[in-house]
């Protein structure tokens, strides 16, 4: 290839790289990655890892919450929801355990 077409080629990958990260955002899940289409275009979080994510990451991030369930991966707003429900619920129980202990204890 000559200087001119590697440079043209080198211009259409980076156009389509753009296009690619304002209209997409690319989000990283525990079941895998996925392709999202933003609700506005934009060139701000191109990729997101959502593993850890927590309902204010979420609220902070409502564009892509928005989007997510706009594109049917709710699940992907979904977890953590569910893990801070297990989560509520352990400490709940581990509560209710350790008040139990006491009033054994003191009725001893």
């Amino acid at each position: 290839m000559n200087q001119v077409s590697t440079f043209l080629l080198g211009i259409i990958v980076g156009s389509v790289g753009l296009y690619g990260a304002m209209h997409y955002h690319v989000v990283h899940s525990s079941d895998g990655i996925h392709m999202v289409a933003r609700v506005a275009p934009k060139l701000t979080n191109p990729y997101v890892d959502v593993r850890k994510f927590t309902p204010a990451d979420w609220q902070k991030n409502h564009e892509l919450a928005i989007a997510s369930l706009r594109a049917n991966k709710g699940k992907l707003v979904q977890e953590p929801a569910a893990s801070l429900q297990n989560s509520i619920q352990q400490t709940a129980t581990h509560a209710s355990v350790m008040i139990t202990d006491k009033a054994n204890l003191a009725n001893w």
